[in-house]
C-alpha cells in the first residue's frame, strides 16, 4: 500500500470520488487529527473545499451534521458497542448528500473485537459511507484495517528550516538501524518508503550515504579498518561485515547504484526506493 500526498486530496474532492477508508498518519505534531476533519468538511462541503460557509460546513462546526460523525476513545479504548452503534447508522447511508463521513480518532487503540468489527464494514463497505482512521503510522493499527485503507502522511505544518535540517540529521543517524536491519514485512517497507518521500529532495545524500556506508563495510571485511570513511557509524558496519559476505556487500552496492540510475531515468522515487529496500533486506 503506498501512501497519497495532500495534494492527491485535492485530485479526489475535484473528481468527488472518495475511497471508501483513509488512514492519516503522521507524529504527534502533524495535526492530522485537523486535516481529516478538514477533508471530511469539504467532502461534505456544498463547494467541495470545506468554505466554512455553506449549510453543510456550518453544520460541521455546530457538530449537528447528521451525515458527519467524529469517534473518539472511550477512555483508553475504541470499544466494540461504538463500532456497533456506527454500523447501525452507517446501514442507513447518507441523508442530506453524497456521502457519510465518519472519522475514528487514534484508531491504535481499538480494542481486538472492535478492529474486527470495523474490518467487516470495510471488506464490503455500504456505498456512499467514507471512514477515515486516524494513528501515528500504519503499523500501530491492526494489519487488517490498515491493508483496507488508502495512507495519507501528513506532515507537520510548523516545521522550520532548522527543525528540518535536526529531522534529516536524525533520520541519517537512524538508517543503518531503520533500513538496514529491518523485518521485510510489507507494511514496514511501505512504511519506510513512505518516511524516505518526505526526504526526497534529498536524495543524493542517501545515495551518497548508502554507497559510502557499503563501501566501509567492504573495506572492514578486507581487514582495513582505518580506511572506513563514515566513523560514526563503524559499529553497524562492523555488524554488517561480519554477517555478510563480499558478494552479498557487492550485490547491495550494486542495488543502490541501479536505484539510483532508475531513478535518474523514471523519476518515480517511491517505486524505486520500495524496490531498493526489498534488496537491501534480501
Amino acid at each position: 500500500m503506498n501512501s497519497i500526498g495532500e495534494d492527491f486530496l485535492n485530485q479526489i474532492l475535484l473528481t468527488n470520488k472518495p475511497a471508501h477508508a483513509y488512514l492519516f498518519f503522521g507524529a504527534e505534531n502533524s495535526q492530522k487529527e485537523d486535516r481529516a476533519k478538514q477533508f471530511a468538511a469539504a467532502l461534505l462541503c456544498r463547494e467541495k473545499k470545506g468554505c466554512g460557509i455553506c449549510v453543510s460546513c456550518r453544520k460541521i462546526k455546530s457538530g449537528n451534521h447528521p451525515d458527519f460523525r467524529e469517534i473518539y476513545p472511550e477512555g483508553e479504548k475504541i470499544k466494540i458497542s461504538q463500532i456497533r452503534n456506527l454500523k447501525s447508522e452507517a446501514r442507513y447511508g447518507p441523508l442530506e448528500g453524497e456521502w457519510k463521513v465518519f472519522i475514528l480518532y487514534k484508531s491504535q487503540v481499538f480494542t481486538e473485537e472492535a478492529g474486527q468489527s470495523l474490518l467487516k464494514i470495510l471488506e464490503e463497505p455500504d456505498p456512499g459511507i467514507v471512514f477515515i482512521l486516524t494513528a501515528p503510522s500504519p503499523t500501530s493499527i491492526l494489519p487488517t484495517l490498515a491493508s483496507r485503507c488508502q495512507w495519507v502522511s501528513i506532515q507537520p505544518s510548523d516545521q522550520s528550516e532548522d527543525k528540518r535540517d535536526l529531522s534529516w540529521n536524525k533520520f541519517i543517524k537512524e538508517i543503518p538501524e531503520n533500513f538496514l536491519k529491518f523485518s521485510g514485512s510489507h507494511f514496514e517497507v511501505f512504511e519506510k518508503t513512505a518516511l524516505l518521500e518526505d526526504y526526497q529532495e534529498n536524495k543524493e545524500i542517501l545515495f551518497r550515504f548508502l554507497m559510502t556506508f557499503f563501501r566501509d563495510t567492504l573495506v572492514i571485511k578486507s581487514g582495513w579498518e582505518d580506511g572506513i570513511m563514515l566513523k560514526k557509524f563503524d559499529a553497524s558496519e562492523k555488524d554488517a561485515a561480519e554477517k555478510l559476505t563480499f558478494h552479498e556487500i557487492q550485490k547491495k552496492i550494486d542495488a543502490v547504484q541501479e536505484a539510483q540510475e532508475y531513478l535518474n531515468h523514471s523519476g518515480n522515487f517511491r517505486l524505486v526506493i520500495e524496490n531498493l529496500l526489498w534488496k537491501l533486506k534480501s
